[in-house]
């Protein structure tokens, strides 16, 4: 038995299956059939296609995939749009996050993401041309499953449902919060209400706080009308006591790429903190920690085959997020100029708000 340990209780995943993100899982690269035969295949083993509900989850299984040996296979997973055309759910009726970091994509001008194979691609799949990321594809198609055992549980939030807590305003609604620091809750991408909060608690002014479950108190500054190389906006950052955002984990970027698309600021090119500028193919944070190579962070090069990022070598040592690339990273050369996200250094916790009342 493969043991985890996940809400308190240990779990114990049945052979064939392995632990991997918290979920007992099974990659069966020998295995071969359509999205229907291997969905049976997984509940002949108490099991269903795997449900890809969050983006570190998708790391999981990409770093499983490579480190095991199985890079040359493709694997159906749960997703599909059986039921009605362009509405993904996963074998709970749950729906399928869209977009970036997940879904793959085939044009650079303009850009154009999967799912885009309308009513005869109605399956998804992990391709391994097309780096893991998600892909549409007829379900008659033979790939092999990778099966979640059913009874297994884990720790992940549903990440269908858009769920921003933001301290801090990044613009100036009216003259009286010019002075302000304010909470506004944007979940599904809508003001709710505008609320006063500590000094202590917010963040400095500029800057809005992504305080979720699975990212805690990252104060970010999103500045789309300034433009500068990397090492312009790197300084600025510094000068709001702050650093190019680290983008550490997968779940930390979908929520920068949903931020972005929500304040529709989505038309702009952006720089992150990472680089290889001390050292060719070593890319390092401002903190010098590693940055995470490969999918789900990394982008492609639209060509045959697909190349993955960075591959730019000594010419581009700078990590960018561009609009017409859906903001997966890319280097790029250090003297483009393109707009910064800030991070602050040390950012407060945050406290519950209290109610601003004389706006």
């Amino acid at each position: 038995m493969n043991k985890l340990l996940s809400l308190g209780l240990l779990m114990e995943c049945p052979i064939p299956y392995v632990t991997v993100g918290g979920h007992c899982l099974f990659f069966d690269a020998l295995e071969q059939g359509s999205w229907q035969h291997s969905r049976n295949f997984c509940e002949q083993l108490q099991g269903h296609l795997v449900k890809i509900e969050t983006d570190n989850f998708m790391a999981d299984v990409f770093d499983h995939i490579h480190h095991h040996g199985l890079g040359d296979a493709s694997f159906w997973i749960g997703a599909n749009d059986l039921a009605q055309e362009g509405v993904w759910k996963w074998h709970d009726g749950s729906n399928v996050r869209m977009g970036t970091p997940f879904w793959a994509y085939l044009a650079e001008k303009p850009p154009k993401q999967e799912p885009m194979g309308g009513t005869k691609q109605n399956c998804c799949c992990l391709n391994t041309y097309y780096l893991y990321f998600f892909h549409d594809y007829a379900c008659d198609l033979e790939f092999s499953p990778i099966c979640e055992y059913s009874a297994s549980k884990s720790n992940a939030t549903d990440s269908s449902s858009r769920d921003f807590i933001v301290n801090g305003l990044s613009v100036n609604l009216t003259n009286k919060l010019k002075q302000r620091k304010c909470y506004n809750d944007e979940a599904a991408g809508e003001m709710v209400e505008v609320y006063k909060v500590d000094q202590t608690a917010a963040c400095v002014m500029k800057f809005v706080m992504i305080n979720e479950v699975d990212v805690k108190d990252r104060c970010l500054y999103f500045n789309p009308l300034e433009k500068g190389t990397w090492q312009e906006v790197r300084a600025i950052c510094e000068q709001l006591q702050g650093h190019l955002v680290k983008i550490d984990t997968a779940n930390f970027m979908k929520y920068i790429v949903a931020y972005i698309h929500d304040h529709e600021i989505d038309n702009q090119d952006y720089w992150n903190g990472a680089n290889d500028l001390e050292k060719e193919g070593s890319w390092r944070w401002h903190d010098d920690t590693h940055v995470t190579m490969g999918t789900p962070f990394w982008g492609y090069l639209v060509s045959l085959p697909i190349v993955q990022e960075p591959g730019g070598g000594t010419e581009e040592n700078c990590c960018c997020m561009m609009h017409t690339l859906l903001y997966y990273f890319h280097d790029c050369s250090c003297d483009a100029l393109l707009s910064p996200i800030c991070e602050l250094d040390d950012p407060p916790p945050a406290n519950p708000p209290s109610v601003l009342s004389d706006i």
